[in-house]
């Protein structure tokens, strides 16, 4: 405990006063000649003790008056446990090192810009501050020794992200001033569509800007295979997206692509025209891993490289069994089917299924998927061959009509060939799509309506299937109807359609849906979508230490730059306050001074505890009112 006033204290020789007094009065007596005494005697030994208590509580009182105004005077306060070193503060200086700051200016790495300015901002805060260090791009990550470290420029900008694990952090700091330092180069695409949340009011930031990226930047977004089925031509094409942002300085650029034994093919194109398509050879099915370049001095080099890998197949085997042949190709089961599933993504590009129609289920070999379009009862020898092809895997789909029978569709529950129990609607009532599961493979696709919406199909009639407790439904007609349903079978896959998949029932063949979504559950069924060389796309950054480049076969894994970071533009410093809600910038970063040095004299020092002796006095006073009171009785 500490006093402000000390001197004060001189004023504890006051309580002499009150004890000579009370001294002095206790010696004083007078003789008083009474007649009779003898009824007094008993009145004045119950009196005298009382006089005696009452007459030291007086003492007491008036000594703890003296003491307590003495006390508030000098103004006694409570210390801290550890007083906080005058100049301290507790800062987090956020680093910078996304892809953007990969460019130079006046031949330097602008990364190595942001590390020597971070350099300078550890060494001009108070000796005794405690500073973390921590490099921001795609993640963040603590830098304990910002002299030595190896820093990579890699990553897509996330200012939200490194703002709010710097506040979490300074969250459990115990000093009074807390500061973050942020040195970006100010890029605007990294700023998020929403404020930080909950930034406290008494942290400030202070933004250190570096070299920006440059005026203009051309880069490589992405690379998708157009052509991932082998055609009679057994040419290939791919898509490359192109981006730009700023002034290009000339009028086209270079694209140049390369594929492992392949010559390298190259086109000149406009960096704004968003795409360009490139033809190759691929020869044989397989995995083909190569190169996208493009030839501009830039200011984020790094996107000017994008390395890709793309798998070429056969076209998939569909066997389509025509159950109900019609007097003309239209009125056949298969027609409308055969339709959707040979029509190419793209003209001139391959169709991703070779279907093929019989009447009879023949050899399955090769077989990717089947389909059994108004088909009657089969004999044992197709039904054993087709539980061993979905047994290895092959996938198999069931489009009812009218001659299919419920009963013996029922016996096949028992070899897992058919996903539940039929019945005919009693009445055919026209029922529409009225939901479908969106995170099923095949109808994700459909999660949202633009896509394609499913409610626009309407079945006139329609079986009703019970489906077995193993079973999946993907939609529903109206009055909770079963639509689609599946199971499994072995390693493959059964699915059911509750409606033939021509007009006799319906006329969804000629909604425009009908054809991507007949691709999707075939491509479900065929097993295209388990395909395990499918490359899987990650980007550079803190959390993927390896260079741009294809890893690995089964499946590859493709490393490239994140094409987040090809917008070079920048952000004016208080418009990038104003998004992050980091509020304006602070005078300094550290008080000037620090502590109470030089700042103007407060009337309260914190921890003073006057109230409590002023309350004590207070109480003290009633005391010996009351009992001076009680003496004059």
């Amino acid at each position: 405990m500490g006093l402000v006033n000390t001197a004060i204290l001189a004023g504890f020789a006051a309580l002499a006063i009150p004890v000579a007094i009370h001294l002095l009065r206790s010696r004083r007596f007078q003789a008083t000649p009474l007649g009779s005494l003898r009824f007094l005697k008993l009145t004045v030994r119950e009196n005298v003790r009382w006089r005696r208590l009452r007459d030291l509580l007086l003492l007491l009182a008036r000594l703890a008056i003296l003491a307590l105004l003495t006390l508030l005077f000098a103004r006694p306060y409570l210390r801290k446990p550890a007083e906080e070193p005058a100049g301290r503060v507790e800062a987090i200086v956020l680093l910078d090192v996304s892809g953007s700051t990969s460019g130079r200016s006046l031949g330097v790495r602008n990364i190595e810009l942001g590390v020597a300015a971070a350099r300078r901002v550890v060494s001009d805060l108070p000796a005794a501050s405690k500073v973390t260090v921590a490099a921001f791009a795609d993640t963040v990550r603590e830098v304990p020794d910002l002299a030595h470290a190896e820093l990579a420029a890699a990553g897509r900008t996330d200012y939200r992200q490194a703002l709010e694990w710097a506040r979490d952090r300074l969250a459990l700091s115990e000093c009074k001033q807390r500061r973050v330092v942020l040195v970006t180069d100010l890029q605007a695409a990294g700023l998020p569509d929403r404020a930080v949340a909950n930034w406290p009011l008494d942290v400030g930031v202070t933004v250190v800007p570096v070299a920006a990226p440059g005026a203009w930047n051309a880069g490589l977004a992405a690379v998708r295979n157009l052509a991932p089925y082998l055609g009679h031509g057994g040419e290939g094409r791919l898509e490359v997206d192109l981006a730009c942002s700023g002034a290009m300085p000339g009028d086209a650029i270079t694209v140049v692509l390369e594929i492992e034994g392949q010559p390298p093919r190259q086109v000149q194109v406009q960096p704004r025209s968003g795409h360009v398509e490139l033809g190759w050879v691929p020869g044989v099915p397989g995995l083909y891993r190569g190169v996208v370049r493009i030839d501009a001095a830039d200011a984020y080099p790094d996107d000017n490289v994008r390395h890709f890998a793309v798998a070429v197949r056969l076209p998939q085997r569909v066997l389509l069994v025509n159950g109900a042949p019609g007097r003309t190709p239209y009125e056949d089961e298969t027609y409308f089917l055969e339709k959707a599933l040979t029509v190419p993504p793209r003209p001139g590009v391959p169709a991703a299924f070779a279907v093929e129609v019989c009447r009879e289920l023949g050899d399955l070999k090769g077989i990717a998927a089947v389909a059994l379009c108004n088909v009657s009862e089969l004999s044992s020898g197709e039904v054993q061959r087709l539980a061993a092809f979905t047994g290895a895997g092959g996938g198999l789909a069931w489009f009812l009509g009218d001659q299919t029978e419920p009963e013996w569709c029922e016996r096949l529950q028992t070899g897992q060939l058919f996903p539940g129990a039929l019945a005919r609607l009693a009445v055919p009532v026209p029922r529409q799509f009225i939901v479908w599961d969106t995170e099923h493979p095949a109808l994700a696709l459909f999660n949202a309506r633009a896509k394609g919406d499913l409610g626009r199909i309407i079945f006139r009639d329609a079986f009703e299937l019970t489906p077995a407790p193993a079973a999946r439904v993907l939609a529903r007609l109206a009055n909770d109807t079963v639509a689609i349903c599946e199971c499994a079978c072995g390693k493959g896959r059964v699915m059911v359609v509750v409606n033939p998949c021509d007009r006799d029932w319906t006329n969804w063949p000629t909604e425009r849906v009908f054809l991507p979504l007949m691709q999707e559950l075939f491509a479900y069924l065929a097993g295209a979508r388990a395909d395990g060389r499918t490359p899987e796309e990650k980007s550079t950054g803190l959390s993927e230490p390896r260079a741009p480049g294809v890893y690995g076969a089964t499946p590859p894994v493709v490393v490239n730059p994140d094409p987040g970071e090809m917008d070079v533009s920048t952000s004016e410093e208080p418009a990038f306050r104003n998004v992050l809600g980091i509020g304006p910038a602070p005078a300094d970063l550290v008080d000037a001074g620090g502590g109470d040095a030089g700042q103007p004299a407060k009337r309260v020092r914190e921890n003073e505890i006057w109230v409590y002796l002023a309350s004590g006095l207070l109480m003290v006073m009633f005391l010996e009112n009351a009992l001076a009171d009680r003496g004059r009785v």
